[in-house]
């Protein structure tokens, strides 16, 4: 597990992923020198060309070179230290805030909350970046510590080195959206086995007969009847999180070929939001198909 650069580790935390690598990760010790003075309000894309390229600091614990690759578009790598002769990296976004002193940048992964730091470029062209108890929603260091690292550029190149493994971790979103689906297509079976026997829908999961947790870390469900039950029930997945998007499922019994049958139309709110989708409505052009309402769309 990551011991140090306490950023990294609680980031990690965030997604529910304990990783084991190799080896212990501690900042740099800064060493004293000056930082560049007086740098202009329009001097931010003098700063991010600066910044571009591959940095590293030596670990003052275990002696390896940690390397940062900051890359353009607001990609950074970081090379974890060799784990088995394997080189691994993570991806992060950052956001860079020139017009302060000392100078902003928001560290990112993969959509958590931004790790909110600071940074300077010194007279010697080295980086002096605060990593030491910095995390996700706290307040960002207005100074340096004696723990910050001072990093020393070693190339302009900005691309992973082909021999290095890039970590692809789940995106807290995209995991809680699969949860989300499958509550619904689970809720959705046990409905269409219940019209089956009973000619109508279910009013709730104890008429249904399925033990289920209607609240999730993530997610809200609730089944909403539909008139007399017999033609259509709705059941909507209502995020608890900003970030996620919100979800209505309709069982529609539609004539098809001369025959009723059930027909799931699922959908999704285009956007993040905490209030799901309205009753897909029937498209004007063919009666047997449906359409989401605006601002959502259909999920296959």
């Amino acid at each position: 597990m990551l011991k140090q650069l306490p950023f990294l580790a609680s980031g990690l935390l965030t997604f529910g992923l304990i990783l084991n690598f190799g080896g212990g990760i501690a900042p740099g010790i800064a060493q004293s020198s000056e930082v560049i003075a007086g740098i202009p309000a329009s001097a931010e894309k003098t700063i991010a060309e600066k910044l571009l390229g591959h940095w590293e600091v030596k670990d003052p614990q275990s002696g390896e070179n940690l390397s940062f690759i900051f890359a353009p578009k607001g990609k950074l790598f970081f090379i974890l230290p060799e784990d088995n002769s394997k080189k691994r990296a993570l991806e992060l976004d950052y956001k860079i805030n020139p017009e302060t002193k000392p100078m902003q940048i928001d560290l990112q992964i993969n959509g958590a909350p931004p790790a909110l730091t600071i940074f300077e470029l010194t007279e010697e062209g080295k980086l002096q970046l605060e990593l030491d108890g910095i995390a996700p929603e706290k307040p960002r260091p207005e100074k340096f510590s004696d723990r910050a690292s001072l990093l020393h550029k070693i190339s302009e190149e900005t691309k992973l080195p082909e021999d290095v493994e890039l970590i692809v971790l789940n995106n807290p979103a995209k995991s809680g959206q699969k949860v989300a689906l499958q509550y619904i297509k689970i809720i959705n079976q046990a409905q269409e086995e219940y019209f089956q026997k009973q000619g109508k829908f279910a009013v709730d999961m104890e008429e249904l007969g399925v033990v289920t947790n209607l609240e999730t870390e993530n997610y809200r469900y609730q089944i909403v009847p539909q008139g007399d039950r017999t033609q259509s029930t709705m059941l909507t997945g209502t995020a608890k999180n900003a970030d996620f998007p919100s979800y209505t499922s309709a069982l529609i019994v539609t004539n098809i070929k001369g025959k009723n049958q059930v027909v799931v139309v699922t959908c999704q709110t285009d956007q993040p939001s905490m209030t799901p989708p309205t009753m897909p409505i029937v498209s004007k052009s063919d009666r047997t198909q449906f359409e989401c309402p605006a601002g959502s769309h259909l999920i296959p």
